[in-house]
């Protein structure tokens, strides 16, 4: 029997356990939506990784929670998800969690096998029991290993880990520099250890003489320990074990990984053939890597059952990331702590960390079952993995590009393709394949031959170009148009800063058969930018050159037919340069300043405005920035030419940004309906409605919250509570006679304005001049202040009248006295009718004193005019008070 999903059921009942669970949670998300879905309108805060997902390290996951809010909106419980390029598993995971089956392929082995590990159901106890087991056999190895003593007391230990330094011979003296007792002037680069010399070493262009230990780690039962110079017996220890390797890898028959370390763009980044690394093997010290064969050994030995020795050797494939040669250890880092493998290339510290690798089984043990704990809690019975007759998961290991899943069964296709060459998956993950053959069942590196990603570097034989990246999402997608329901859509995120990479990747869909949403169907275009995780801002690979931080969640939706593809164009024309230009203008007014992120993912949405995504590959526009903007290193931002003084940097244009205004505008409406909100509830309430280019930074939007609103401490944790502001004051006294100034002056109407705002002023009120005026005098820009509608409790709408007021006499949060200057006849009846008797009409329960003052000239007429029938009719001659200039 085949259900709507398109998951063959190989007996004729449904099974009650799993139907029950959909219907379960269609029932907490309130019935099951009505196809076709609109596209996703907002994103969400993106939130740290969760325990399932730090069970083992895999490269560039996305946040879980963007992943369940996809999910959530464009499928119901009980569908079909397919996720083309499964990698860390999120789509997967998330999918089973919210009761949805799901179908995950990946080229990639290492990734499918992760993906199985984090819903594949295991008997935990039973993985406990034979953890002690193996800690059992293999702590007495590692204490001999890692044998040390205490450098306070003299106590024997076995250190936590040892610290190795590079030598370079210094190109000016000839001498050995060990770097770690080196002055070192920058990253990468050493003073010379010889008095005599001071060389620079850059130690990229040194010549490389070995390592040697300099510092251990040791955890003292006796004392408390610490870090401290290596001894004698260290450096013969680690000496001894280096020279009998090769024999006790012989005699013991340990597995040592000696698969050649491939010619390719890691390699290539970091010049690793210079730096010794031929094999794999060698970004290990040969202490841990007898550490790990003599545990590969006792984990293959072990009498247990599959599922447990899998859970076994997912653990120590887990630890591998934290016993190489690229772990380092940074006194700003993690306080000092020895850091794991951070980035997305083979960096190589030329300080390292050797850490014991039993350390490292407890930490990987303690987060497996962690994770598993969390994964039955989430998922439980409801994760069946084919080819379980009721099944709910499939995980292949394959090329995406052809696949036996039936014709139009997937309601979704939810995934996170490769993002051009920022990331090479297969060439990083090699580093755990070639020690779990066992696993794997591979003899060298994984082909990567059908990767969908471009190399950064050419001349090897697994060189990738542009067009191989799109060729290959193209047939994906292909395939994914196939299998895809009508009225169904393919969502992704997808960033980075090169258009051209853009480029490929709409052209692979538009040829595929795939489009976005018009402008008509939704406001976003079905592009919308999903900011990233604030605490992973500063790893490596967020700060390559590739990266932007944060994704774009791309919809796109099935097109009758694949589309004609355009050719392509590599510059734009000056018209499209006059719109490009136009836009970025815009919103550099908009935030004051665009940092070099927000200016990528500003021009992506642009050019998709434009129609030019899939056509345009011109992938650098610094050179566009350059000639219309200035860079401001300071700020680390772009700015309009005018917006920057030269001697002073920028300048800041108004009191407060427009897109603080727009946040504003958003918190009041928000406080019309809920009188307190917590920072979290107000921050998913802005974010969900500024999106994209409007979108405001977190630090615009907590500097408005702080100026709107007032913040206290409620509740059993002392959690912030918000408030709008509202500040109520005694009216001004409003003296009904005429008023005389000016007496000896002839004087404009600014001037009046100038001269009335500054008589306030001395009395301790502030003014807001007219936009009219402000716009045209220096004099009035000076002393008005920026006060806006919420500023004043006033909604933004109602406000556009007051604006134009000549002149707001205000103190704290509430407006006293509003006044128009008339030095014209001609103009008074503007000032009385249209503007004053507009105002009453729009803000009916206005509690502030109206004023005009007029010529005394016409000041007879003036009074005539504000005591007419329809006048006195509404009352008006009894709201507005006359005052008079008597030299105009």
């Amino acid at each position: 029997m085949k259900l709507k999903s398109g998951f063959i059921m190989q007996n004729e009942a449904f099974h009650p356990s799993i139907e029950d669970q959909i219907a379960d949670q269609a029932a907490r998300e309130g019935g099951f939506q009505t196809k076709p879905i609109p596209p996703l309108k907002y994103p969400v805060i993106a939130k740290q990784h969760t325990a399932v997902y730090k069970m083992h390290r895999y490269f560039a996951r996305r946040p879980w929670n963007v992943f369940e809010h996809i999910i959530k909106h464009y499928t119901n419980p009980g569908d079909t998800i397919l996720d083309p390029f499964c990698g860390g598993g999120v789509t997967v995971y998330e999918g089973l969690k919210m009761k949805r089956r799901v179908i995950g392929i990946d080229l990639n082995p290492l990734a499918a096998w992760i993906t199985k590990m984090q819903v594949q159901p295991v008997d935990l106890q039973a993985v406990e029991e034979a953890f002690e087991r193996v800690v059992e056999l293999f702590a007495p190895i590692a204490k001999e290993l890692y044998s040390t003593k205490c450098g306070s007391c003299g106590e024997e230990a076995a250190a936590d880990w040892f610290e190795w330094s590079n030598v370079l011979v210094c190109p000016g003296c000839g001498e050995k520099a060990v770097l770690a007792k080196a002055r070192k002037l920058r990253a990468g680069v050493y003073e010379c250890t010889n008095d005599k010399c001071l060389s620079v070493l850059a130690a990229k262009d040194c010549h490389r003489v070995g390592d040697v230990l300099v510092n251990k780690m040791v955890k003292c039962r006796k004392c408390e320990g610490g870090i401290f110079p290596v001894d004698e017996n260290d450096i013969a220890g680690a000496e001894r074990i280096a020279g009998k390797f090769d024999e006790i890898v012989k005699e013991e028959k340990l597995f040592v990984p000696q698969v050649p370390f491939p010619d390719g763009d890691l390699e290539k980044d970091h010049s690793l053939f210079k730096k010794g690394i031929i094999s794999f093997k060698d970004l290990f010290t040969t202490r841990n890597l007898i550490s790990l064969g003599r545990l590969k050994k006792i984990i293959a030995g072990l009498d247990v059952n599959d599922d447990v020795r899998e859970a076994l050797w997912f653990i120590f494939s887990g630890a591998l990331r934290y016993v190489n040669k690229t772990v380092f250890r940074s006194k700003g880092w993690q306080s000092g702590q020895p850091i794991e493998w951070a980035g997305h290339a083979y960096w190589l510290p030329n300080v390292f960390i050797e850490r014991n690798v039993i350390w490292s089984i407890h930490n990987r043990k303690n987060a497996f079952i962690r994770g598993k704990e969390q994964s039955q809690e989430d998922i439980g019975e409801f994760a069946r993995i084919h080819p379980d007759s009721y099944h709910t998961c499939r995980i292949l290991t394959q090329s995406s590009e052809e696949t036996d899943i039936s014709y139009k069964s997937v309601d979704c296709i939810i995934t996170d393709p490769p993002f051009g060459g920022n990331v090479q998956y297969a060439e990083l993950t090699d580093f755990w394949v070639v020690w779990l053959p066992e696993i794997f069942g591979l003899d060298g590196v994984i082909d990567n031959s059908r990767e969908a990603i471009e190399t950064r570097h050419k001349g090897f034989p697994t060189e990738k170009s542009k067009q191989h990246y799109e060729e290959t999402l193209y047939r994906i997608f292909k395939e994914c148009y196939r299998v895809l329901k009508n009225d169904s859509y393919m969502v992704m995120t997808f960033h980075n800063r090169d258009v051209g990479v853009w480029m490929a990747l709409h052209r692979a869909a538009r040829r595929a058969g795939f489009v976005l949403p018009e402008r008509v169907e939704v406001d976003n275009h079905g592009m919308i930018y999903q900011d990233f995780i604030k605490n992973y801002q500063q790893t490596f690979h967020t700060r390559a050159p590739g990266s932007l931080l944060g994704d774009f969640i791309l919809t796109f939706k099935k097109a009758d037919v694949p589309e004609f593809v355009d050719g392509i164009i590599y510059e734009l024309s000056i018209t499209q340069q006059k719109e490009l230009l136009s836009k970025l203008e815009e919103a550099i007014k908009y935030h004051c300043g665009l940092d070099n992120n927000s200016m990528g993912i500003l021009v992506v949405e642009i050019l998709a405005d434009m129609n030019l995504l899939h056509r345009f590959a011109g992938s650098d526009l610094s050179g566009f920035y350059k000639d219309q903007f200035v860079y401001v290193k300071a700020d680390k931002k772009w700015y309009m030419r005018e917006m920057v003084d030269p001697a002073n940097g920028p300048v800041k244009m108004m009191e407060i940004l427009p897109v603080e205004r727009a946040v504003e505008r958003l918190l009041y409406s928000y406080f019309q309906e809920h009188s307190t909100a917590a920072l979290d509830e107000l921050l998913f309430f802005i974010f969900t409605k500024l999106v994209n280019s409007k979108r405001p930074s977190e630090e615009a939007v907590k500097r408005t919250i702080s100026r709107c609103c007032i913040k206290e401490s409620r509740g059993k944790r002392n959690r912030d509570i918000y408030m709008w502001k509202r500040v109520v004051e005694k009216p001004i006294e409003v003296n009904n006679n005429q008023i005389e100034i000016f007496e000896d002056e002839v004087v404009d109407h600014n001037r009046i304005i100038e001269k009335l705002a500054r008589d306030f002023i001395k009395e301790g009120y502030r003014v807001r001049i007219g936009d009219t005026e402000v716009r045209k005098d220096a004099k009035l820009r000076k002393i008005s202040t920026k006060y806006e509608g919420m500023d004043l409790g006033i909604p933004p709408d109602d406000f556009r009248i007051l604006k134009e007021i000549d002149l707001l006499v205000i103190k704290g949060n509430r407006i006293y006295n509003a006044i128009e200057v008339v030095t014209t006849f001609s103009t008074f009846n503007n000032a009385v009718n249209d503007r004053f008797r507009n105002l009453l009409a729009v803000i009916p329960n206005y509690k502030f004193g109206l004023e005009v003052y007029v010529c005394q000239s016409f000041i007879e007429k003036a009074s005539k005019v504000l005591n007419s029938t329809a006048n006195v009719k509404i009352g008006l001659n009894k709201i507005i008070t006359l005052a008079s200039i008597e030299s105009c």
